[in-house]
């Protein structure tokens, strides 16, 4: 999070919580996102290790 937006924030609301709420609900919002990523289409590491050995 940028700090000027953490600034903006405490400057408007009075409180360094305000940023540390809407970085927490970034970072929930990324791993519900990265939940739900499709990843079938990658290729699997482990096969082409085997495979050259």
């Amino acid at each position: 999070m940028p700090p000027y937006i953490t600034g903006f924030l405490t400057d408007e609301t009075g409180s360094l919580a305000s940023g540390f709420y809407l970085t927490g609900t970034f970072l929930v919002a990324g791993f519900i996102a990265s939940y739900f990523k499709d990843e079938s289409n990658r290729p699997n590491v482990e096969d082409e290790e085997t495979a050259k050995a």
